[in-house]
């Protein structure tokens, strides 16, 4: 395994920097980044190519914002953290209120607060809160192509596969396991320790402990079973038509 790569202190001549953000003397800033007003970057944190630090939004130390990486105003990062390129993190959550004239925008004004030693992979977007905030806690590391939606909290020590969707205001507990593909409805209690396998559909509350699968999500044993009787059914149904033909045969020997 190649070491890590070490990024010098400095900052690039094309970066953009407002004079009232505050940068660390040891953090590196590469070329074309954009940082905002009364935003602040910690100590040996490294921002690649074309990242943007949007106004008042903190990024703590020894951070690594890979290029392109978006954080919008007012966003929280903690110390650790690591963003792979093309993340949006602070997007507004999708809020509308439908009527006659069409679908009128809710403002969104919370934030997304991302805790220590978090990581999020490439192109995934972590939607700010409509109030309040969008919170994903420490420790947790989530895939590329993950849509966090407005108002969620995930849980210390998570694991979010890829292509995985969060809709709004759903609680994932400690240590949660969502697999690839896997879809959650809006506003679920998702308990500690929960496993939910790959493209399953949660659409209800789960206990603590629960392992799931299918779409809609159910215990993973109730789905073993149903597919082992899905499994039979060929056999099944050619027996029901051989009962059916004697109970025919026997009807005519009964009539005669």
């Amino acid at each position: 395994t190649p070491p890590p790569e070490k990024y010098l202190p400095g900052i690039h001549p094309s970066a953009v920097i407002s004079p009232h953000a505050n940068v660390a003397a040891s953090a590196h800033v590469g070329a074309g980044v954009v940082i905002e007003d009364d935003a602040s970057i910690g100590e040996n944190t490294v921002l690649l190519p074309n990242v943007y630090i949007g106004r008042k939004s903190s990024v703590g130390a020894d951070c690594l914002l890979y290029p392109n990486v978006v954080i919008r105003e007012r966003c929280l990062l903690g110390n650790r953290v690591i963003i792979h390129a093309g993340a949006v993190i602070g997007a507004d959550g999708f809020g509308y209120k439908s009527g006659p004239a069409g679908h009128e925008k809710i403002p969104q004004v919370g934030i997304v607060q991302i805790d220590d030693d978090v990581e999020i992979g490439a192109n995934s977007c972590v939607d700010r809160a409509r109030f309040g905030r969008t919170w994903i806690r420490r420790g947790t590391k989530i895939d590329n192509l993950v849509q966090v939606g407005h108002n969620v909290e995930v849980g210390e020590q998570g694991m979010i596969v890829a292509q995985v969707g969060i809709a709004g205001s759903c609680r994932l507990g400690k240590g949660v396991i969502l697999a690839g593909q896997a879809g959650l409805s809006g506003h679920l209690q998702i308990g500690d320790g929960s496993i939910v396998m790959g493209q399953a559909g949660v659409s209800k509350n789960l206990e603590p402990g629960a392992i799931v699968i299918g779409a809609p999500a159910i215990d993973r044993r109730e789905f073993a079973r149903q597919q082992l009787y899905i499994g039979r059914l060929d056999k099944t149904n050619a027996t029901l038509k051989q009962l059916q033909a004697e109970i025919e045969e026997l009807k005519k020997k009964m009539d005669a």
